[in-house]
Parts: structure tokens; sequence; C-alpha cells
């Protein structure tokens, strides 16, 4: 599921995307995928001087790794390489980057004619919320976002494809945040987060919260197959989890997170789309 990039796949670099927070970088570069050959690519590295406690790859794996776990539409690959210090130097030249050194990069291969970036960067307005609805997987998406407490699925994070086609980007933010810790994610386990991907949705809505939708019932059946969904993609975290992050509190506490939730899908669902359908 996560591709085998060589450590020479990150080739050349295109723009610069974004700088987040202090420790986040995101570019387009050509990455050379083993089963796409060279493809424009995201790539997003953690710098060496953020926090301490970034959760960025890891989360990303375990985003990426469950969506496809549930069939949620991703971009065509995903996967680590290494990006040359003195690149990175050219593309952030306010950074301290080292030029000899190279640097870890998650990267995600986009799809030709489709969009490079999340569109909806203006305010959504009910038109954009109303298309959304008519995407298949909205109620999936949605309830998927509530299982693994994804609090950044905004309006960027989604590529439109077309009139009710999108697909998922971005999954830093799973578990609360990209720099949970281990305590405060057990303690908060059986929270309601925020659902951006409903919010965003639900601008379009008139349905009193009392009466179920058929967006309810589609969550509701999405809530149920989590715990499945879990157990599909777990060997394959439990085996690259150990390379990301070598603190094995830190993995327990991912996993029970996970499992939990998972287990109370449908509760905390039923809480959330209480409010908000």
């Amino acid at each position: 599921m996560i591709a085998r990039l060589t450590s020479d796949a990150w080739q050349i670099a295109l723009q610069v995307v974004a700088v987040d927070k202090a420790y986040i970088r995101m570019h387009r570069a050509i990455v050379n995928w083993p089963e796409l050959g060279p493809r424009d690519s995201h790539c997003k590295l953690v710098t060496p001087w953020g926090a301490t406690a970034a959760r960025t790859f890891i989360n990303e794996v375990t985003g990426w790794l469950l969506a496809k776990s549930a069939g949620l539409p991703l971009p065509p690959a995903a996967g680590f390489t290494y990006v040359p210090g003195n690149a990175l130097l050219a593309l952030y030249p306010d950074d301290a980057w080292d030029a000899n050194t190279r640097y870890v990069a998650w990267c995600t291969a986009t799809q030709p004619g489709k969009p490079l970036r999340g569109i909806m960067q203006r305010p959504v307005t009910a038109t954009d919320a109303r298309d959304l609805l008519q995407w298949d997987d909205f109620s999936r998406a949605a309830a998927f976002d509530g299982w693994v407490a994804n609090v950044d699925r905004n309006a960027g994070n989604l590529l439109r494809n077309g009139p009710g086609d999108y697909t998922l980007i971005d999954h830093d933010c799973i578990c609360t945040s990209d720099d949970w810790l281990p305590d405060l994610l057990l303690a908060g386990q059986d929270d309601a987060f925020r659902n951006l991907l409903l919010e965003l949705a639900t601008e379009c809505l008139d349905t009193a919260p009392r009466h179920p939708t058929p967006f309810h019932s589609a969550m509701m059946g999405a809530a149920n197959m989590q715990e499945s969904v879990l157990q599909s993609a777990i060997s394959q975290l439990l085996h690259l989890w150990p390379q990301l992050e070598h603190d094995e509190p830190v993995r327990d506490a991912l996993r029970q997170f996970l499992t939990h939730r998972a287990q109370h899908a449908t509760q905390h669902m039923q809480r959330t789309t209480g409010h908000l359908l």
C-alpha cells in the first residue's frame, strides 16, 4: 500500500506549496514512482528544528492506510523518499537546511489531468456544499474523519475532480493534531471532535437535528464497518509504526485510541450527527 520509493526517487523541485506552522514544508516535485514513473507529486517535510513531538509522518501513514482500507478515494500513490538539502535551501532560502544532508519527505503522486491542490480555498458557499453532498463517498468520508479524529479536513484538503467527485488528501492532523501526546490522546478517546467535512456540507442542510437523514443512516453504516477496516490494515500499521516512532508507549496509545473509537464508532457518530444533521 505504501510505495517503495528509491532513495533517489525525488528528481526536481517544481513549486513551493506551503510553509505551515514552524515545522511543516510542502512543495511539488517530480518523483519517480515504481509503477507510475516520473510524476508531479506533493512532498511534505518536517523540519529538524520543529516540534519535538511532531506526529506528522505517523499520522500521514496511518490515515493513508486506513482510508485505503476503507476504500476511500486517495491520490494514486504515496511513500517516503529523500530530498537533498541543497534543493531545500533553494526552495526555502530562509530555512536552516544543511546542504550536505538528505531529508525524509512524505510524497503523494498526482493524477494527470486532475487538480493539484484543494481548489476550495475561498469561503464555501451553499452551492459548494450541495455539490459535496452529491459525492458518493461523502458519508463514508465523514464517518472516517469522525473515527480517526481528523480535525483538519478543511476545503483545501479536498481535491475536486469534477461535479460531486472528490479525492481526500492530507491526514497529518488525525488523532486530534500533528503533535498529540499519548496521555492526552487516551484521555480524549471518547470525545466528540469537530468534523470539518460535515460542517462544510451542512451549510446547505435545513433538516432539523432530531430528524434522521439519508446521510445520517449512511454514516451509521460506515461507522459499523470501522472495526473491520482497522483489522484489515493493522498488520501493515504494526509493521510501519516502529519505523516512524521508536517510543512504544506512543505506538500503543495510537493503537488503543483507534481501536477504542472503532469499537464505539456509532456512539461517537451519533453524538456528532445529533448536532449537525
